[in-house]
């Protein structure tokens, strides 16, 4: 695959959550605003708010901090009204004149010999002083090179381990795109030499101080600028090592016992891998927590290790860590996490024909638009926009544009979309081309609600023709047979490999006995749709144990290339009891006669 026509295409949504991700990260570390009593504040004054424009401000002021009660609510002075009460979140601090912290150089502390990480009063003046400092913090943090110990290999042995399959992830051949151009050249030369020019290989790193007066390195926040290069060749190692470091690395939460010599063992067992790896331990991103410890073996633990003390509870994964039981609103919040991550991907991937079909009601209208003028410049040519085709040169994005063009067509009158009676959005083309769109009988066999959700998604995409049979890889040009796994004997293709190898079809005949009904395989979605002398629950059923067994058969296809086949009635059963299980747990209503008798005589 072209990993380079991958990076274009994910570039977008990569940049946005690595930049959201590193935004969260630091903002975490900015300190609270120092406001305190006696000093000059500015009141946001919120009805000034409806009223856009340069010439207004919000801010009003400055007035002077009289006190601060406990919970946050500031009490102001002014000489035209006196004191009044304000809170907290509609305040900000105002600077008159110039800080001492901000003048032409940044003061840090010097740090101590033996620790670096330690601060004493002294201060840095001059740039190259300021320069070194910052590559001392940087040394230390990225560490130094050290000889390393011996590797004790049974030791390693009993954990994870890189495999066959993770070293073709690291060592994928050379980029397989046209090379065009001099950027695509110089990342395609770089895999093939493993060098870069030391121009190239250079960053500029840009300190931005999270608030007034840093006295310290770790309160600067580092923007790093990398050449369009250094980004692309980055870029694809990250994706290489991502196949790989998520099945070898992860957090780790160690427990000892409250005393001394359990801490002794644990920071001698740290000593011991980073004299094997090289790796250090990052003490600053490191916390211990105690429970039921007295605070004289607490003060000892911490000045042994180092460590900083952390409270319960903190967060992994957006929800709380602590010795108590999660509560309900605790859960939800990585609930809400995930149904928002899937709901972005819907607004960006369900509606794509909507969204283009933004793009033809600009060309439509002739939209001012610098887009419209180079797409009139190049392909159109003044020409008619409803009778337009596309021509056989063009590319896939302008084709694409043309055949929602040629769809959304019937919705115009002229100009105006659905006679005018509303304009065009993204979520009107959505719901205009999902009423439109021919209904397909398999549609109540798959979404039945007693169907496993990843029965349902392999059945759409085996009804779909889109599962990766060895037909398809071979013709996309992976793989270097397309002899079917299962039986060996014929070409795997979805018709062959669901309705016509041997083993499927011994798996389809067990399911008919056990079900106790008769139908052909290739006629099963019209046997279904007639629904003769069947109640719903034995629909149900039948809907979510056919679908289940092709999800079945697709999984043992790919396993079959690395363990032996399972017997088809072993398989039979397994689906079977995954719908009962599933029926069991949503079954909240009682059950008529004659589908107990059909249920107890299928189990």
């Amino acid at each position: 695959m072209n990993e380079l026509e991958e990076l274009r295409l994910e570039a977008y949504e990569s940049s946005k959550i690595y930049k959201d991700q590193t935004k969260k990260w630091h903002d975490a570390k900015i300190v609270k605003k120092d406001t305190g009593v006696g000093n000059l504040v500015l009141l946001f004054n919120s009805k000034v708010k409806v009223f856009p424009g340069k010439l207004r401000s919000r801010w009003s002021g400055p007035f002077k901090v009289m006190d601060i009660s406990p919970y946050d609510t500031f009490e102001l002075w002014s000489e035209e009204g006196g004191t009044f009460k304000v809170n907290e979140q509609r305040v900000k601090r105002y600077y008159d004149g110039d800080d001492k912290g901000l003048i032409e150089v940044f003061y840090l502390r010097k740090p101590l010999p033996e620790e670096e990480s330690r601060i004493d009063g002294n201060t840095y003046t001059e740039p190259k002083d300021i320069q070194q400092a910052f590559l001392n913090y940087y040394m230390q943090l990225l560490g130094k090179i050290k000889p390393i110990s011996k590797v004790h290999g049974p030791t390693v042995r009993t954990g994870k381990l890189i495999e066959e399959h993770h070293c073709r992830a690291l060592l994928k051949p050379g980029l397989l795109g046209p090379g065009r151009g001099d950027i695509t050249a110089a990342v395609i030369d770089f895999f093939h030499s493993s060098q870069l020019l030391k121009q190239l290989n250079t960053t500029t790193i840009t300190l931005i101080p999270k608030f007034r007066s840093p006295t310290s390195v770790t309160e600067f926040r580092p923007i790093t600028c990398c050449n369009i290069l250094y980004k692309c060749i980055t870029k694809i190692l990250c994706n290489r090592l991502g196949e790989v470091l998520p099945e070898l690395i992860y957090d780790l939460l160690l427990f000892s016992k409250g005393t001394d010599t359990s801490i002794m063992w644990m920071l001698r067992g740290f000593a011991t891998f980073s004299a094997t790896t090289g790796l250090q331990l990052n003490r600053d991103k490191s916390d211990i927590y105690f429970n039921g410890v007295s605070t004289e073996v607490m003060g000892n633990i911490m000045q042994i290790s180092g460590f900083r003390k952390g409270t319960l509870p903190f967060k992994y994964l957006g929800v709380p860590i602590s010795s108590k039981k999660l509560t309900k609103n605790e859960g939800n919040k990585l609930t809400d996490r995930l149904v928002a991550r899937t709901r972005a991907w819907g607004s960006r991937h369900l509606s794509y024909a909507a969204l283009l079909g933004k793009y033809t009601l600009w060309l439509a209208a002739k939209k001012d638009h610098l887009w419209v003028r180079w797409i009139n410049h190049v392909y159109m040519k003044d020409g008619d926009w409803q009778n337009y085709k596309a021509p056989n040169d063009s590319s896939w994005s302008w084709k694409k544009i043309v055949q929602i063009k040629d769809t959304l067509k019937k919705a115009y009158s002229g100009d105006l979309w659905l006679n005018g009676t509303t304009n065009y959005t993204t979520t009107e083309g959505c719901k205009w081309l999902r009423t439109h769109k021919t209904k397909v009988p398999w549609r109540h066999l798959c979404w039945k609600s007693l169907n496993v959700p990843r029965c349902s998604f392999i059945f759409w995409a085996c009804v779909q023709g889109k599962l990766l049979t060895r037909d398809r890889l071979l013709r996309m040009g992976f793989g270097q047979g397309d002899d079917c796994y299962l039986c060996g004997g014929c070409a795997e293709s979805h018709n062959h490999l669901f309705y016509q190898c041997p083993y499927s079809n011994q798996c389809m005949r067990i399911l008919k006995h056990m079900l106790h009904c008769s139908f052909p395989v290739q006629r099963m979605m019209q046997w279904y749709s007639s629904g003769r002398g069947r109640s719903k629950l034995q629909s149900k059923w039948i809907a979510a144990c056919f679908v289940g067994l092709t999800y079945a058969i697709w999984r043992e296809r790919n396993l079959a290339w690395q363990q032996q086949v399972r017997v088809p009635k072993l398989i039979v059963i397994q689906s079977m009891q995954e719908v009962k299980a599933r029926w069991k747990k949503m079954n909240s209503s009682t059950l008529k006669q004659k589908d107990r008798a059909w249920i107890d005589l299928i189990s």
